[in-house]
């Protein structure tokens, strides 16, 4: 299963539908899709690394977390992520790198998003891979 992002329009705030084959790889494109949905173009050099560790009661709650985390350091530190690698640890805990750059050096976003919400929120398996539906607060 090639990893695949859907926009999900929805209301007042937007949400994504992705594709892939482990979870690792969900996580890591759901959290480009993310940034992506701020930013019409990600960063294709990063100049910044990040060392990112978040953990959650169940998978479900663990990819809120994640991308919850990824939204404060992005805001506490501007910077604007592209490029992540995941390692999740018995299902409740990852360790990830991310990398980007300053977002002086960016074009200015063309959305907030404040958070990832448990709003319609969904993470399975399903044959070939898994599927997650994020629907972010705007």
């Amino acid at each position: 299963m090639n990893p695949r992002v859907t926009i999900i329009e929805h209301t007042a705030d937007v949400g994504i539908e992705v594709e892939a084959e482990s979870v690792e790889e969900l996580f890591e494109v759901a959290a480009a899709a993310m940034f992506g949905l701020m930013y019409p173009r990600l960063p294709d050099a990063p100049t910044e690394e990040r060392l990112v560790r978040v953990e959650g009661e169940e998978p479900v709650e663990l990819l809120v977390n994640w991308l919850n985390e990824l939204l404060y350091l992005a805001e506490a530190e501007g910077l604007v992520f592209g490029r992540f690698e995941v390692r999740v640890v018995r299902d409740v805990a990852l360790r990830a790198r991310a990398w980007g750059v300053r977002a002086e050096d960016m074009d200015p976003p063309v959305r907030e998003i404040k958070a990832a919400t448990y709003h319609m929120l969904r993470l399975e398996k399903v044959p070939g891979g898994h599927v997650a539906r994020i629907i972010f607060d705007l």
